[in-house]
């Protein structure tokens, strides 16, 4: 899709508008609906499926009737796969993800808008790896973006059931990164100021990180790793463990791990 087409578009009017509006600035990315299949290959699965039907039928009465053991069911699966597209695309339609320098803007199905700061939203990360019945769907990732106000929208990636926004690879990354760079300078100046900054079930301040209400000393943590999904901080040592969480729970996971090495490095110059 290129950047005239997106900016001649009636749904790009409606975006703009809403960045400008919420002091985004410059339009810096877009991306778009996954889909099962390009136009041009939907349109041959659906042939495909059309011609095997018929081909079964038509040997149905012959005396190579056996063959129908073959086409019959290659017709099923490319029947499948076209009804599959067919109902992503609908699901996906005017669905899209605008990044800008100062935000995003989601246009989710029904071109429900959704317009987020950098500097103001709160953003899970979760990554799935769905089966059912025993066969694999393929890694999901799912971002929810909450307001201050409380608001929130998710914002998935990957091949999902109904699709999702394509290049999460590329997008993921970028939002959290975004977030981070956007709220790291105010996180430093109120954690000076004294204040105690929430993360879920987290909590820091300048003196101590906090867990299910235990307090640890920055001068007593060590080394910060992850392991199967969980932030592990480590006792000066590297022996025992101070403080698990589960990253899933943690809104703005990376900027709380940059705040983490911060606040102990500090302490330990100290």
């Amino acid at each position: 899709m290129t950047d005239q087409f997106i900016s001649n578009s009636d749904a790009w009017e409606r975006i703009r508008l809403d960045a400008e509006s919420a002091g985004l600035g410059e339009h810096c990315a877009v991306y778009w609906p996954l889909t099962c299949y390009p136009p041009g290959k939907q349109r041959r699965v659906g042939i495909g499926a059309v011609v095997c039907l018929a081909l079964s039928v038509a040997l149905v009465n012959t005396t190579v009737w056996i063959l129908t053991a073959f086409t019959a069911p290659f017709a099923a699966v490319c029947a499948l796969g076209w009804l599959i597209a067919v109902r992503t695309d609908r699901r996906n339609a005017g669905v899209r993800l605008d990044l800008f320098e100062h935000g995003l803007v989601f246009t989710g199905p029904g071109t429900s808008l959704h317009v987020h700061r950098w500097d103001a939203v709160s953003v899970l990360e979760r990554i799935r790896d769905p089966t059912r019945n025993s066969l694999y769907y393929g890694r999901t990732w799912i971002y929810t973006l909450t307001a201050p106000g409380g608001r929130a929208v998710r914002i998935r990636g990957g091949m999902t059931e109904g699709g999702g926004i394509a290049n999460v690879e590329q997008w993921g990354p970028a939002i959290l990164r975004a977030v981070t760079e956007a709220q790291l300078p105010g996180a430093l100046a109120a954690l000076e100021q004294g204040r105690t900054l929430e993360f879920g079930s987290l909590a820091v301040s300048r003196d101590a990180v906090t867990a299910l209400g235990v307090s640890v000393a920055w001068k007593q943590t060590g080394d910060v790793t992850y392991k199967g999904g969980d932030l592990i901080i480590k006792a000066v040592g590297g022996r025992r463990t101070l403080v698990r969480a589960s990253v899933l729970r943690i809104p703005n996971h990376p900027l709380l791990d940059v705040l983490i090495r911060h606040l102990r490095d500090s302490a330990r110059q100290s």
